[in-house]
């Protein structure tokens, strides 16, 4: 969609660095792991182009899903990594365990609903459990992940997505951070406000970080 192109080249010059937008296959017409399988071969492709350390990914909603997936595959292939992962409202339980599901979903402010989630996340896996560690990655080994940071808000139908990622990972004894502001918009990194321009500069700082840029205050 335009509004992640957008955000996605925000993000590029904030950090200072060469966006590629990662466009994967779709579900229905190709379901998982198709899409999972194509970030496998974009990082790869990326490692090859600019190494491992130099290259990090960010995602939102269910990209945030398909890149997980490609980060676990990854590692259990024994293959390098990247420097870091940001991850904005990510949607990570396609089983819709969290509570949040329930709370978000039955407000009137909120445009989404746990229908809309199960047929997209139906449409997505097939005839593969909901629970699938590739897929929802809350049920999957967290142990040896990049840094990762998630930004999100605590309206979020997804927000119990983005702690229990948070927990399974220091769990683990791995790095992660959240942020989260009281936005009643789903990633709203999307849209050209304060809010949204102060997400992704704090996401740009955590990225040049990991990748040694200079200029981070």
């Amino acid at each position: 969609a335009a509004a992640q192109v957008t955000c996605a080249q925000r993000l590029g010059e904030l950090c200072d660095v060469d966006a590629l937008m990662n466009y994967h296959a779709m579900a229905p017409e190709a379901p998982f792991p198709a899409a999972i399988d194509d970030t496998v071969s974009l990082c790869l492709w990326a490692f090859e182009r600019y190494g491992p350390n130099n290259v990090v990914l960010a995602a939102d909603t269910a990209g945030a899903s398909v890149t997980l997936g490609a980060l676990l595959k990854l590692r259990d292939a024994g293959r390098h990594l990247t420097a870091a992962v940001q991850l904005f409202s990510p949607w990570n339980d396609l089983s819709l365990s969290g509570w949040s599901y329930i709370t978000k979903s039955a407000t009137a402010d909120s445009p989404f609903r746990m229908e809309t989630a199960a047929f997209c996340a139906r449409a997505y896996l097939g005839a593969v459990a909901n629970t699938e560690p590739l897929a929802s990655a809350i049920f999957a080994d967290l142990a040896g992940l990049p840094p990762l940071a998630i930004h999100t808000s605590r309206y979020d139908m997804h927000f119990d997505d983005a702690l229990k990622m948070i927990e399974g990972i220091h769990q683990k004894d791995g790095h992660a951070e959240i942020r989260y502001w009281d936005s009643p918009r789903h990633h709203l990194e999307r849209f050209d406000t304060a809010e949204a321009n102060k997400s992704l500069t704090m996401a740009a700082g955590f990225l040049r970080r990991r990748l040694g840029v200079r200029g981070v205050g």
